[in-house]
């Protein structure tokens, strides 16, 4: 009696330690299992296949309203566990739809279309950048001299000055939006400004008042501006280059703004016998012309966070404005880099 006693004892004992790992197991795999929920079988019945294609082998048929775990969703399959444990593919079609199932799969979809275009997959990668800003500091490389001689009326003879002009590189500013607009071809606008202030050489010659045909020469100089601006209008293609990479290549039509000084008349100074003169100035205008140009570049970035870089450009702009002392190139080879910003 004793020992059947012991044994019953035993045995209630290894049933309760039983019942409680069967009841752990489960939570952990009810746990594991809670990513997506459940769903139930909406049609009159199921078949669960070994994988997602009907000509599968079928592990399993569920009836109307059986209750299934849903392990992931694929594009009209989803992943499933039956209560019995067995697992497969189902059609999508034969549950019923839950937020979990649809929020699923839209996730894939998202993923599938960040693919297409190119991003670095991975599992939740998000949408593609669709615009990509910059702000550098530049360096318009061009370097350019002109000529401009003017005459006038002078003691009943003919007067003339030269003007020797120079612009050299300048540092200026470049900024630029380029939004993708369709796989990876997009539009842009950019702005960018240079200025260069040097001293023009005049150098005139100035008839005598009391003999003829003896000119007297001055010279000096006098202090002058040339300002460009440009409006950089720019078709865009985005090339696929990895997640913290980014190039962009351009090209399109420039509108120039060309602001220079121009000398339009010399002072002098002479005493008598007047044999002698002195250059003391000249009388300065700003001339202002606008002219279309074109441009071409390319813009390379790297980003150190999803939306925060920095990168390099590479531009090169060219049109002539016309001035009253003539044609001025506009324009050139610029070189710059500063921030970058995607969105």
């Amino acid at each position: 009696m004793t020992v059947h006693t012991s044994l019953a004892r035993r045995a209630a004992r290894l049933a309760g330690r039983s019942a409680v790992l069967a009841v752990l197991f489960a939570s952990a795999a009810s746990a594991a299992a809670q990513g997506l929920g459940t769903s139930r079988v909406t049609s009159v019945t199921s078949t669960i296949y070994a994988r997602c294609d009907p000509a599968s082998p079928a592990r399993l048929v569920l009836e109307r309203g059986a209750v299934v775990t849903i392990e992931s969703v694929n594009e009209g399959w989803v992943m499933v566990r039956s209560s019995s444990g067995e697992q497969g593919c189902m059609r999508r079609a034969d549950l019923e739809a839950t937020p979990a199932v649809e929020q699923a799969a839209q996730a894939r979809r998202a993923r599938e279309v960040s693919r297409a275009r190119g991003d670095a997959p991975g599992r939740g990668a998000a949408a593609a950048p669709r615009a990509f800003v910059s702000a550098n500091a530049s360096y318009l490389t061009a370097s350019r001299t002109f000529t401009d001689t003017r005459t006038f009326d002078l003691y009943a003879e003919t007067a003339r000055f030269t003007s020797d002009y120079a612009v050299e590189p300048s540092v200026g500013f470049d900024v630029g939006v380029v939004a993708d607009l369709w796989r990876g071809l997009g539009a842009g606008v950019a702005f960018t400004r240079h200025s260069d202030s040097r001293d023009i050489e005049v150098e005139a010659s100035l008839p005598h008042p009391l003999k003829f045909n003896s000119p007297r020469t001055a010279s000096g100089t006098v202090a002058g501006d040339h300002e460009e601006t440009a409006i950089h209008l720019q078709i865009a293609y985005v090339v696929p280059a990895g997640e913290k990479v980014s190039v962009v290549v351009f090209g399109g039509p420039t509108f120039f703004t060309v602001k220079q000084s121009v000398v339009t008349a010399v002072q002098y100074r002479d005493e008598y016998p007047f044999d002698e003169a002195t250059f003391t100035g000249a009388t300065l205008e700003t001339e202002e012309a606008t002219q279309t140009g074109f441009n071409v570049g390319a813009d390379v970035s790297w980003f150190f966070s999803r939306n925060v870089g920095v990168g390099g450009i590479v531009r090169f702009s060219s049109a002539t404005a016309t001035f009253s002392l003539g044609d001025v190139d506009a324009g050139g080879a610029l070189v710059g880099g500063g921030l970058r910003l995607r969105f």
